[in-house]
């Protein structure tokens, strides 16, 4: 007969929430997140900003970019990642 432990009690506080996200498309792939919640990402080769006030927003592409992807966010709201032009990364 396999012994049975009683639950440890919680210890501490949930930090983040556990969310399904999806992106201004309706899928994509979350890549970076900051302190505020505000999560990065793209979709459909479209990079993307996601925050609970404004769901996914896409980002606006440069002149002549085709395609973006978003890879990480810090605290500023500054984004990081890299874009197409004219078929060259």
């Amino acid at each position: 007969m396999p012994l049975l432990a009683p639950p440890l009690p919680a210890r501490g506080q949930c930090l983040y929430e556990v969310r399904v996200i999806e992106g201004p498309y309706g899928g994509g792939s979350a890549r970076g997140i900051n302190s505020a919640g505000h999560v990065v990402g793209y979709d459909l080769d479209v990079g993307y900003v996601w925050t609970s006030e404004t769901g996914a927003v896409a980002l606006d592409l440069p002149p002549d970019e085709t395609s973006s992807r978003a890879y990480d966010i810090n605290d500023a709201g500054q984004i990081v990642g890299f874009g197409t032009h004219n078929g060259n990364e």
